[in-house]
């Protein structure tokens, strides 16, 4: 974009300073977010990284890496909105220009922009305004010879190639005849060789005498003399066999008698496995019972793990019910960092039974899992070597689940566009792969063990059975977009026990239901544009559905988090309000994943404050 000292922008006390970067104190061109979490304009710290690499804020002062800044989602779809800000033109006075289109008005019609004389590459040295370029045109010889000067740079510029490609034949021509030049010596070479072998074998027949003769004779004889010896010997070998011969007809007539004795031992072992039969047969009933019972038992078992493994559809939460405003801090809340007792910018989260919660530490590309009580420590259950792509890494993942049957955590692991799972159990070093080519932000399982893996990318959600790598479309796939049978960037994902899913549309600024195999969603929350009202949502992230079909929405922009009672479209509830954005106790700052526990407590990822938040029902 052209500098913007060549504009001033119209109004200016009016653009809300969330908008403004801080070091050029300008609204937002291209914004980015360090990793400490604050938001500048690209250029700005990259030229100000130049001079350090200490954070600009005076509250971080955080070392940075130029690897580690990333797009600002939310602010860059306000770049549209901030591209229609007027400005006024500091060269030609013009006003009223958006300032995304202020580029084209520099280069076409700024009747003060400084620009050149199209003469300049024949010698022209004028520069100056594009108001007194047409009056310099007239006058300037430089600009009338143009014209013919550009015939002659083509003529010579074609005979220019015409030479290299003569040139290049030539250099060809020379290496072709080098090569030739090589094969002929190498022949010749070869010639000489065999001429001078074949004069030394003449050589050697020459030099043959009588004695060489007398001597092989010799041994043509003392080889006659070895061979009536073999001959000697095969004589004796058949005698000896002969005799062989014999004895094995003898030890034939001994074979017969045994076999007879043994015809009478198989007729007694007959009679004796009758017996056993009779007495295994009693036994066998006994071992079916026996089996049927384990089958039994197995079969109880499964229901077992199936009633663990939907533990969270097997709870309401009245509607009226409220929680209070004070949250706790149960993971995290010491700043952003990679210690044990800190977060970076926590997204998806998972509450297991005993209330250990399981938190995507997106910014420390790992899964941490904090038990219950311990508030000041977590585990590292997933990743946590660095950034990259190998099997004992992650690279910025978004959400995660438990999948109770194989005790196992299951993860969108979204920068290397694949879902991974990794066991749970201890000295586990890295996960395998269930699904890669996927751009996946939330995933979720329902009942059947199906899992269903959203994909922001293309704008769509597939059913996948574990092993499996193709999945089933069952949500949007017909392009982003904001209609039904569309989503625009769908993140976090619920399903329920018919196998309807829940998205969170999150550009489309709404919730979206889609029954079990329809063609197109229901919008079940939001859909009336980004804004802070009752019945809007800005920016959805993390959901949740109980039993009686109410669900509830994690508002990111909007720092709150939202209830719609099933068959409610037109406006929410607010259950936790974050009182404006900040740290404290009852604020947000960019809420991501939400889940509850058991006994209905609300468990929230607060991005942007690097925690997680637990608000107990009342």
């Amino acid at each position: 974009m052209i500098s913007s000292s060549f504009y001033e922008y119209i109004a200016r006390e009016s653009i809300d300073s969330d908008l403004i970067c801080l070091l050029c104190h300008n609204p937002f061109i291209d914004p980015i977010v360090t990793q400490c979490g604050y938001t500048y304009c690209r250029l700005c710290i990259e030229t100000y990284m130049r001079s350090g690499p200490n954070c600009p804020s005076q509250l971080c002062n955080q070392l940075l890496n130029t690897d580690h800044l990333i797009p600002n989602p939310p602010l860059r779809n306000f770049i549209s909105i901030l591209d229609k800000l007027k400005v006024r033109c500091q060269l030609c006075e013009k006003t009223n220009i958006n300032r995304g289109t202020f580029d084209e008005h520099i280069k076409t019609s700024c009747s003060e922009y400084q620009i050149d004389c199209p003469g300049k590459n024949i010698g022209c040295q004028w520069f100056g305004s594009r108001n007194e370029h047409d009056e310099h045109t007239k006058t300037c010889l430089f600009e009338k010879l143009r014209p013919m000067v550009d015939i002659l740079y083509k003529v010579i510029k074609n005979q220019s190639l015409d030479i290299e490609k003569l040139q290049k034949q030539t250099e060809q021509q020379t290496t072709e005849i080098g090569q030739l030049n090589t094969q002929v010596d190498q022949q010749k070479t070869t010639f000489e060789q065999q001429t001078t072998e074949l004069g030394q074998q003449n050589i050697q027949l020459e030099q043959l005498t009588t004695k060489d003769i007398e001597k092989l004779q010799k041994q043509t004889e003392q080889q006659t003399t070895e061979i009536g010896q073999l001959n000697t010997q095969v004589d004796q070998q058949k005698a000896q066999f002969e005799q062989q011969k014999a004895e094995s007809k003898q030890q034939k007539i001994q074979l017969d008698q045994q076999k007879t004795q043994l015809e009478q031992l198989k007729a007694q072992l007959q009679q004796q496995q009758i017996q056993i039969g009779d007495i295994q047969s009693e036994n066998q009933t006994q071992k079916n019972e026996a089996a049927s019972i384990r089958n039994q038992i197995t079969i109880l078992q499964e229901e077992i793990n199936k009633l663990k493994s939907t533990a969270l559809w097997l709870f309401n939460i009245s509607a009226n019910a409220t929680w209070t405003q004070n949250g706790v801090t149960i993971a995290g809340g010491h700043g952003g960092g990679n210690a044990t007792n800190q977060l970076s910018s926590p997204e998806g989260l998972f509450v297991d039974d005993d209330q250990a919660v399981v938190i995507v530490d997106n910014k420390n590309h790992r899964i941490m899992q904090w038990k219950n009580g311990n508030t000041t420590n977590g585990q590292v259950a997933a990743g946590g070597n660095g950034a990259g792509n190998g099997l004992h890494q992650l690279n910025d993942p978004t959400d995660v689940l438990i999948d109770k049957e194989t005790d196992s955590l299951i993860i969108c692991d979204n920068k290397n566009q694949r879902v991974v799972r990794w066991s749970r159990r201890s000295g586990t070093t890295q996960g395998e792969i269930l699904i890669d080519n996927i751009y996946c932000h939330g995933v979720a399982m329902d009942d059947q063990r199906y899992l269903y893996v959203s994909d922001r990318g293309r704008g769509e959600v597939r059913r996948y059975q574990l092993g499996a790598n193709n999945g089933t479309l069952v949500a949007g796939g017909n392009g982003r977009g904001d209609g039904l049978n569309q989503l625009k960037f769908p993140t976090y994902l619920f399903v329920d026990r018919q196998q309807n899913v829940y998205v969170s549309d999150h550009e489309n600024h709404r919730v979206m239901k889609w029954n079990k195999g329809a063609k197109e969603g229901i919008v079940v929350a939001g859909g009336q544009g980004a804004g802070n009202a009752l019945a809007q949502l800005y920016f959805p992230n993390g959901i949740f559905v109980d039993t009686l079909g109410t669900l509830y929405v994690a508002d990111y922009h909007n720092n709150r988090v939202m209830r719609w009672t099933q068959g409610e479209k037109k406006q929410g509830t607010v259950i936790v309000d974050g009182y404006g954005k900040g740290s404290g106790a009852t604020q947000f700052n960019s809420p991501f994943g939400l889940s509850f526990d058991r006994q209905g407590n609300l468990y929230v990822a607060d991005n942007n404050n690097h925690r997680v938040q637990r608000f107990s029902i009342e």
